[in-house]
């Protein structure tokens, strides 16, 4: 058996657990401090468009990496005390300029040692960049009290609390379209997270996991928001001992929220191992003063 069948077939398990009701079971905040992270942001009064970075370390925190597909199981222990199907979750709080002109409250550093599901796309170690748009404190109410396995929420009609049945209300166009994200979107319903939302992305133009290298752009929805905008990358994007480079302009359909990125960019530097996302977009107030750089490197968010 393949590491990828073994994630599998633990994944369809479809395995009821409603032992955790009022909580996510897990931890969210972890310790970002060592992926040194720092960022930064600069907002033209004129235009009031905003140019900012994020600085990380990825290779510092030195994440592990399951052996085989015996990691990859519920009963293995081989990824920091716990399964390797886990996620390895730590919150960097931005600066108080990048909150306020952006909208964009922390980052979610997000290991995935084993991949996740669809395994096809995503059955591979990677990061997850959750960048959110709400607080740690509101994440921790984003739960459900059935679960369709270990780590998804079952569909809304198994839902019994309004909290649950928020991860499939989702904000729509007159024409049914999905609102603030790209056109070629779409929503996986399978992908509810507790702590995060529902998963949208580029579903039929994502590549298969053989050919994964690049940063792939998903965002969060529940009860009708935004939770997060997420830059997602194989392993391979920020480690080895060449410079990584990807961009890319994004145009939102039935656009609200006006601080969205339209321009990314993300960089690895060899040399010292950081990597640099750069976002770009309309600020979502415009400074009053003349334009200045403001800078931010925060320890881990408290509990």
């Amino acid at each position: 058996m393949n590491l990828r069948t073994s994630i599998l077939l633990l994944f369809l398990a479809g395995v009821k657990n409603t032992s955790a009701t009022n909580m996510l079971g897990f931890d969210i905040f972890g310790d970002s401090s060592k992926f040194d992270p720092s960022d930064s942001i600069t907002v033209d009064p004129d235009t009031c468009e905003y140019h900012a970075e994020v600085h990380i370390n990825f290779g510092a925190a030195d994440p592990p990496f399951p052996s085989g597909p015996d990691d990859c199981t519920m009963e293995s222990t081989a990824c920091n005390g716990q399964s390797c199907l886990y996620e390895i979750r730590n919150a960097y709080k931005l600066s108080k300029a990048f909150r306020k002109y952006t909208g964009f409250n922390h980052v979610g550093l997000d290991w995935s040692p084993c991949g996740h599901p669809p395994l096809d796309k995503f059955g591979k170690p990677h990061w997850n960049m959750h960048i959110f748009r709400v607080s740690p404190k509101a994440r921790e109410e984003v739960y459900c009290e059935d679960m369709l396995n270990p780590f998804i929420c079952d569909f809304m009609e198994e839902q019994p609390n309004i909290e649950g049945r928020k991860f499939f209300v989702h904000g729509t166009d007159k024409d049914g379209n999905l609102a603030n994200v790209p056109a070629s979107f779409s929503a996986a319903l399978d992908t509810a997270v507790p702590g995060e939302g529902v998963h949208a992305w580029d579903i039929e133009g994502t590549v298969d996991v053989s050919a994964w290298l690049e940063p792939v752009l998903i965002e969060g929805l529940y009860d009708g928001r935004i939770q997060f905008w997420e830059p997602m990358f194989p392993v391979e994007f920020v480690t080895g001992d060449s410079e990584k480079f990807y961009e890319s302009n994004e145009t939102y359909v039935s656009k609200t929220i006006v601080s969205l990125p339209s321009y990314w960019s993300m960089t690895y530097n060899p040399d010292t191992g950081v990597t640099t996302l750069v976002i770009e977009g309309k600020a979502q107030i415009c400074p009053k003063n003349s334009k200045g750089g403001k800078s931010g490197k925060s320890s881990r968010i408290r509990k």
